[in-house]
């Protein structure tokens, strides 16, 4: 190993580290079947063991009365064709997710994979009109359901081993660090490594830096539990959430969020 690699080898160095640690913790919470060692039990239909890509990019966002197949694309910042891929496998592969016709479709319809995702034919309206693919509605399955609650804590668990671990000044100063690397970059960077194409987005008003510089902080926030990015708020940091009634990831720049407690 390299003594002073550079800086994107050593945070890369130190994403995978992450990533094996969730998914490792996922595994052994969720009812899960592999091609090489079959189902583990615990559900009549156990979902495909997916990585953590799946929930950043996809399962986060997908509340447990649906979301359209348009207010994901925009939720996920991937493009169609990108989502289309996620949705399909999360789907009609592995497990996680129905596809069925939304509103836009006029009436009652009966259930698909992703077709809604993919653009494959077999579902219409009332009407017998094809809806529009953005209208299309995605929905977990129960077990995409369980995922979920299996995922939302991880997060924060593992960000917690590491403050034990590594130390908290060390992980705060990392974490600071970091914040002055996204503010620098001029554009909203994907919330994780994308699958397929991102869409990268335009920096928010007052640049990148009203968003990720610790200067904005002058006190962290926990972001309270929410499948919707539009109507997370925050709580205190000052002391660490409920494990399961508060936030699943670390503080958050206040600036980043809405609610009491941020500014």
């Amino acid at each position: 190993m390299e003594p002073n690699p550079p800086l994107p080898t050593a945070l890369s160095w130190a994403l995978v580290a992450f990533i094996i640690e969730f998914d490792n913790e996922f595994e052994h919470r969720m009812p899960h079947k592999t091609t090489r060692h079959g189902s583990t039990g615990g559900l009549a239909h156990p979902p495909w063991l997916v990585s953590m890509a799946m929930w950043a990019h996809c399962m986060r966002h997908v509340p447990p009365d649906g979301i359209t197949a348009g207010e994901l694309a925009r939720r996920s910042g991937l493009t169609a064709k990108s989502l289309q891929m996620v949705v399909k496998r999360m789907s009609q592969w592995w497990g996680y997710l129905s596809v069925t016709a939304g509103p836009a479709a006029g009436g009652a319809t009966k259930a698909t994979g992703a077709t809604g995702a993919t653009g494959a034919t077999g579902a219409t309206g009332a009407t017998g009109a094809k809806p529009p693919r953005s209208a299309w509605l995605i929905r977990p399955t129960s077990a995409g359901r369980q995922a979920q609650e299996v995922w939302e804590p991880l997060a924060g668990l593992v960000e917690d081993r590491w403050r034990d671990r590594f130390g908290q000044a060390e992980t705060e100063r990392l974490q600071a660090a970091l914040h002055g690397v996204v503010s620098r970059s001029g554009t909203a960077l994907p919330d994780f490594l994308p699958v397929g194409e991102p869409r990268l987005g335009q920096p928010p008003p007052g640049g990148a830096a009203a968003a990720a510089s610790p200067a904005c902080c002058p006190r962290r926030c926990w972001p309270s539990r929410s499948t919707s990015r539009a109507s997370r708020t925050c709580r205190s940091a000052s002391t660490r959430p409920p494990p399961r009634r508060a936030s699943r990831s670390a503080p958050t720049c206040c600036a980043s969020w809405t609610g009491p407690g941020c500014g």
